[in-house]
């Protein structure tokens, strides 16, 4: 068993750890909540000085758009709830109109007394999401219908061509991708199930065959 960390060193270690983590204790009969422990680094993180951390853990939150507070604020209070790990990304308004993204990671643990400790991690994600929008841009400039699929149907990635070829967003496929998008045999009244797509047959480990699909989505 390695050696217990004294108050000092253990403070150092969080002081220094990437991102920056932070304790919060949430009182069950006010619904208030303060700071345990802030990492230096949260002041910098979300473009704040000391003096405006000082505050309630929740004006970060108020610091997003209204709908956007208003729906992280209901996930928050479900996993509160549950004691569902969960996680957000957060847009901070940097000065020269320059942005800076947040991505949180929370989970929680219920005290004998009732009150809510919530353990966040906070990083600075912004490169990763500048990359993340190069390549939605470059997939979106090409004509060719680009998407991934997951074996159940689902289209996480998709470029604008396939979105304007579905006519809808392909994003989620609800009761059946042959439903959804209309997709028919060359006799245009046959469907095309899902589970015989060349992409899902490839996922199975399958030889994937040349196969002609019509797409009659009303949506279109």
């Amino acid at each position: 068993m390695p050696e217990k960390l004294d108050a000092e060193t253990l403070q150092r270690i969080l002081d220094e750890v990437p991102g920056a983590p932070w304790v919060v204790r949430r009182d069950p009969g006010t619904g208030s909540s303060a700071w345990l422990y802030r990492s230096p680094q949260l002041a910098e993180t979300y473009a704040l000085t000391e003096a405006e951390m000082q505050g309630s853990p929740l004006d970060l939150i108020q610091r997003l758009p209204t709908d956007e507070a208003a729906a992280l604020h209901q996930r928050l209070t479900a996993a509160m709830a549950t004691l569902s790990p969960m996680g957000w990304f957060q847009r901070v308004a940097l000065p020269e109109q320059q942005v800076r993204w947040v991505e949180t990671r929370v989970r929680f643990q219920r005290e004998e007394s009732g009150a809510l400790l919530v353990f966040g991690q906070s990083f600075d994600v912004t490169e990763q999401k500048r990359a993340e929008n190069l390549y939605r841009e470059a997939i979106d400039a090409l004509p060719a219908v680009v998407f991934a699929m997951t074996p159940e149907g689902q289209l996480p990635i998709f470029n604008r061509a396939a979105r304007e070829f579905v006519g809808t967003s392909p994003a989620v496929v609800d009761g059946g991708a042959e439903r959804r998008y209309g997709m028919f045999r060359t006799d245009g009244v046959t469907p095309f199930h899902h589970e015989e797509s060349p992409v899902v047959r490839a996922l199975r480990g399958e030889e994937a065959p040349i196969v002609e699909v019509i797409v009659k989505n009303p949506q279109r």
